[in-house]
């Protein structure tokens, strides 16, 4: 699942697609445990400091309803503060993608 995740939050779009896909497809149908691994792994990437590669990947699997990331309190808890503190970006794609969080 980390290694899918990294896919999924890759420098190249169309990698960080296919990773994202198959990282919702693994999570729903083999380990239901998955957002105990993932959350984590998300609010790091949230972090100042790490590439806008990471952050944009990021972003676009929290965006993704199909996660449903913030329908548990527990998970809501540690994504909303990361994302109220996340860096900012200049980049078009990356200020989008934070107004539907906003």
């Amino acid at each position: 699942m980390r290694d899918i995740f990294q896919l999924s939050v890759s420098h190249y779009s169309e990698v960080r697609s296919y990773a994202q896909d198959l990282l919702f497809k693994l999570g729903n149908r083999v380990v239901p445990e998955s957002h105990s691994l993932i959350i984590p792994l998300l609010v790091d990437c949230l972090k100042p400091g790490v590439s806008h590669q990471k952050f944009k990947g990021a972003l676009y699997i929290l965006s993704m309803e199909k996660y449903g990331f913030f329908y548990s309190w527990k998970y809501a808890n540690m994504l909303i503060p990361a994302l109220v503190e996340a860096q900012h970006s200049d980049k078009q794609s990356i200020v989008d993608l934070l107004k539907d969080f906003r």
